[in-house]
């Protein structure tokens, strides 16, 4: 994983710890600066690899 990628999930992790009712994919996008598209993709893997929990937005 490179840096730019580690970072913007702890910039995701973050966002969403801040949020207890969850964030909906374009707040998560906008809230970190990254295209939907991207956030789509990061929260994908991280899904696949247990690191993110489904929010009650999704």
């Amino acid at each position: 994983m490179n840096t730019d990628r580690s970072s913007r999930t702890f910039d995701v992790l973050e966002a969403l710890a801040g949020q207890p009712e969850g964030m909906s994919l374009t707040e998560i996008s906008q809230a970190v600066g990254a295209p939907v598209s991207s956030t789509h993709n990061q929260r994908t893997r991280s899904r696949q690899r247990s690191t993110t929990p489904r929010c009650a937005r999704d």
